[in-house]
């Protein structure tokens, strides 16, 4: 496996620019730059951060790349994928992890701050997983998508979802008439936990393996808040103890402004048998399916 690496935790102190940061977050979570004291960190390489509005919660997690020299010994920091972590409380993961974990935040309005020995970081993220279960997929596939930054996938599997790739790209493009909704789609997807294998750090390739029907679709490596609650209720009912599920497949819902475009994923399943397709497209607007 790549390195194991540290993250940041960054605590923003300043009022107004706390309140521009979530204001243009809110409902749609869209990328922010801030600038911060960052000089061990590679440029370009993604990095993981938890994001504070308080004092005594963490209330984010998301990537953060540096970029070049902002002001003096400051660089340009973007963060973007923020996975809402609903404002856990710090004592809560304090009593976790028996250790006082706000001497290491990075003040925003100072940039400076401790560094987190990696030991310290991989009990904190295991400490917020415990507070957020729920949470525990999207946690693991931004650590994913950072743990793989730069790597060129490769193998059959690779061949395969690159191609469900490049079709759900088109149709975003298509439904939305730019590409931002693509690339803000496409760039958060990562593997699996489990699915890469064969990994080579001096060409910074890796392989990507088979997985069970129903774990292998691009889909399965998109951000959750692009899935219907009725993805989890078809989990639920499909999925029993002892059973062999009859339904693999799933609904994301991909929303920009008013539209909405429905991709639901038919592989391997009765609605592949019946139609002959792998996705079928549902564009709310005009009542209109693809296939």
């Amino acid at each position: 496996m790549p390195s194991a690496t540290s993250g940041m935790l960054v605590y923003f102190d300043e009022d107004r620019r706390r309140e521009l940061i979530q204001e243009k977050m809110q409902g749609t979570y869209e990328p922010f730059t801030d600038a911060l004291s960052v000089p061990d960190w590679a440029l370009g390489r993604l990095n993981i951060a938890l994001l504070g509005f308080s004092d005594s919660t963490i209330d984010y997690i998301a990537l953060a790349e540096k970029g070049k020299l902002a002001v003096t010994a400051k660089y340009r920091v973007e963060f973007s994928g923020m996975v809402d972590l609903g404002s856990i409380k710090i004592s809560s993961i304090e009593s976790r992890l028996n250790e006082r974990i706000q001497r290491y935040f990075v003040r925003a309005s100072r940039g400076t701050g401790g560094a987190i020995p990696p030991a310290t970081w991989g009990a904190l993220i295991v400490a917020i997983k415990l507070e957020r279960p729920s949470l525990a997929v999207e946690i693991d596939r931004l650590l994913s998508l950072q743990r793989y930054s730069g790597y060129r996938l490769q193998g059959q599997a690779a061949e395969v979802l690159l191609q469900e790739r490049d079709a759900l790209g088109v149709s975003l493009d298509i439904f939305s008439g730019n590409n931002q909704l693509r690339d803000r789609v496409l760039t958060q997807w990562a593997p699996a936990e489990g699915a890469v294998n064969e990994i080579s750090e001096v060409e910074a390739t890796a392989t990507l393996a088979h997985l069970p029907i129903g774990r292998s679709s691009f889909m399965k490596g998109v951000s959750q808040r692009y899935l219907q609650e009725e993805t989890a209720l078809q989990h639920d009912l499909f999925n029993w103890q002892g059973m062999t599920p009859v339904h693999e497949g799933g609904v994301s819902v991909f929303a920009q402004g008013g539209r909405k475009l429905e991709v639901i994923y038919a592989n391997r399943n009765a609605l592949e048998h019946t139609l002959g397709v792998d996705l079928i497209y549902y564009n709310e607007s005009y009542e209109l399916f693809v296939r």
